[in-house]
């Protein structure tokens, strides 16, 4: 099923959970359910957290998160990678009965396979290289130029197709979230010298690599105003995995 739309989420204050169910009855025949889900400050705003659907359900989660994190559905055993503020999506059949608790795993020790770490052979010629440029509000303009790629917001999730697919961006090793153009604005950045990554993807978000290095660029900006050193993690860690409910699947 398509990505449900949702910018809207934006326009409208205060409104962080959105569940659109289409005809969940029981007794009938299967019917699609779409739970549209955003998590914000480590769960889910606005709403229960019990999620109920009949077995043989054609069953989609649409998730965004205010953070990166790894989407858990447990019992189900789907999982998936989530970029900040970045529409993600999966669809299954709903063929077990039972409770399935729904967590997500943030930080650096999140867990779970992370499909960007993939690699896929890159077809010939295909290269990067970024520059970037601060402003008077704590942001950078980056630069990008590339050879051999066509940027493809519509394929994003679908099959490779070589030559076609996206870029990552990183700042100090933290991932921002994905770049369809080759200018590209980074926002509320902190002072001092910043380190930014630019990586090539496919449509199926493995990273483009040539004879296994990857295709990549690397540069620095330095930011106005006092340094802040972004290599130490926090004294104290913070959770890695937080509950946001359960998935009820009802016979």
């Amino acid at each position: 099923m398509p990505k449900a739309d949702l910018t809207k989420w934006f326009l409208i204050p205060a409104l962080a959970v959105i569940f659109i169910v289409a005809a969940c009855g029981g007794g009938g025949e299967p019917e699609e359910v779409v739970f549209d889900l955003q998590v914000k400050d480590r769960g889910l705003f606005g709403s229960g957290p019990e999620m109920q659907v009949n077995q043989n359900d054609d069953v989609t989660f649409n998730i965004i998160s205010d953070e990166a994190a790894s989407f858990h559905l447990h019992g189900y055993d789907h999982e998936l990678q989530i970029a900040p503020d970045t529409s993600e999506s999966f669809s299954f059949i709903a063929d077990a009965t039972g409770s399935f608790p729904i967590t997500i795993h943030v930080g650096a020790e999140s867990g779970g396979e992370d499909h960007h770490a993939k690699t896929i052979e890159a077809p010939p010629g295909l290269s990067v290289s970024v520059s970037a440029a601060p402003d008077d509000e704590s942001g950078a303009n980056l630069s990008i130029a590339t050879t051999g790629l066509t940027f493809a917001p519509d394929k994003v999730d679908q099959p490779h197709v070589p030559g076609e697919g996206h870029a990552h961006v990183y700042v100090d090793g933290v991932k921002l979230g994905r770049v369809f153009a080759n200018d590209h604005y980074i926002s509320d950045m902190d002072p001092g010298e910043r380190t930014i990554r630019i990586t090539l993807n496919a449509n199926s978000h493995e990273q483009y690599a040539i004879d296994g290095q990857p295709v990549e660029a690397t540069t620095t900006v330095v930011i106005p105003g006092e340094a802040v050193d972004t290599s130490e993690p926090p004294a104290e860690a913070e959770p890695t995995e937080i509950d946001l409910g359960r998935l009820i699947v009802l016979p």
